[in-house]
């Protein structure tokens, strides 16, 4: 039975009060939340709206982004001062006729706020897209690279007799990029042919993470401080890009407990990604070492290795050489890996829906996967390890496993 108007109404006030700071100190409340909203969206949906968005709306919503990306139309709105269509046609050089549609989706999207008729302002979102260096790099990257390589994504199944991948060396944006001999990886590939979109991808991934509660808030970091050994390392940082997590590391032992502010951390990635790094951006505990992670550790005895979101760039076979290279350098009954990854709920049902759509990427890029937390506790085992404890954080979960 539907509910009388008033108590709809009283519905959506209370609705209408939740903003993005209401959770921003508690993910996974905010992860229950949003998960039920969209439940509630799909229950009042017919089949048809459903199948209409996903066919029509998003993909023309995202080509639209990208027209109001190319004529900086980010640039020219204003959060405190509206604007008639007619000025922003006038200050981005586009044909009022023309500006004036494409406002109208974004308005209608919630992309950007319709104050007054046809009288446009910034919105929250919109204003995150006006740093050239921020969450617009995600809409040039995905629609030059992922979006236009997925539109051939069937053809390539229908050839191959619908095979799973598992070769990340024949990954399927080979064949979608007309090039299935290349000889390197995915992101090789971004790098020497258009590294222009590598760097755009880079930027969006940087962006995304930026305003995310710090991971070692939401791990019980004294957990390591116990019995820890000043003598080894505190925690190695593996395959840690630009050293964001270390470097929240490092800040929060300096915050949290001064006598470990000194405690080695040390950052392992690729030469060429650690020379990119700009001077002097690391805290003075952070010491930059290249490394291979397919090689054995070199660093010993460590009390952590750490890993975010790089064994979910792997199939298994890869994720246990990797895992393998890292216990030939632990200590029994000392040294823990931490794998921050997602996991994929059991049930499709209780499923982030775009953790299922990366996980078709990573099948696509890489020949990878999302995994559940029965499949990580199978690769861990696998490895040769045990798993201690998963600790949920939101959006990642922990895995913690030792010898």
């Amino acid at each position: 039975m539907e509910p009388p108007p008033q108590d709809t109404a009283t519905l959506i006030q209370a609705l209408q009060s939740i903003t993005t700071t209401t959770y921003q100190n508690d993910p996974i409340a905010k992860s229950n939340l949003l998960r039920a909203v969209k439940a509630l969206t799909e229950r009042l949906e017919d089949p048809w709206e459903r199948i209409y968005d996903a066919v029509f709306i998003n993909p023309i919503l995202l080509t639209t982004l990208k027209i109001a990306t190319d004529i900086t139309l980010w640039y020219h709105l204003d959060a405190s001062a509206p604007q008639s269509y007619d000025v922003l046609a006038s200050k981005t050089s586009t044909d009022p006729a023309l500006l004036r549609r494409i406002l109208r989706l974004l308005a209608s999207s919630q992309v950007i706020n319709e104050v007054d008729v046809e009288t446009y302002c910034h919105s929250t979102y919109s204003a995150a897209l006006e740093d050239p260096r921020g969450l617009v790099t995600g809409v040039q990257y995905y629609y030059h690279t992922p979006v236009l390589q997925h539109l051939r994504l069937p053809k390539y199944f229908a050839e191959q007799g619908y095979k799973h991948p598992t070769d990340p060396m024949t990954a399927p944006w080979k064949s979608m990029v007309g090039r299935p001999d290349y000889p390197g990886l995915r992101w090789q590939y971004l790098s020497e042919i258009d590294p222009e979109e590598s760097l755009h991808f880079n930027t969006f991934l940087a962006s995304m993470r930026k305003d995310q509660v710090p991971w070692p808030t939401l791990y019980p970091i004294s957990d390591l401080i116990e019995n820890y050994d000043p003598a080894t390392p505190f925690l190695v940082d593996i395959g840690g890009g630009n050293g964001r997590d270390a470097t929240q590391l490092a800040q929060h032992l300096s915050t949290h407990y001064p006598s470990l502010s000194t405690a080695s951390i040390i950052l392992q990635d690729q030469p060429n990604v650690l020379t990119s790094l700009p001077k002097d951006t690391l805290p003075p505990s952070i010491q930059p070492q290249p490394h291979d992670f397919f090689t054995p550790n070199p660093v010993r005895g460590a009390r952590a290795y750490f890993l975010h979101s790089v064994l979910h760039d792997w199939p298994d076979d890869s994720a246990l050489s990797i895992l393998a290279n890292i216990k030939c350098s632990m200590t029994e009954g000392y040294s823990k890996i931490l794998l921050m990854e997602r996991i994929m709920p059991a049930r499709a049902r209780d499923m982030d829906p775009r953790a299922a759509v990366l996980d078709i990427q990573m099948m696509c890029n890489f020949a990878a996967l999302e995994r559940t937390e029965a499949q990580w506790r199978d690769l861990v085992v696998r490895a040769g390890l045990r798993v201690v404890r998963v600790v949920g954080m939101g959006t990642y979960s922990m895995i913690e496993a030792e010898l």
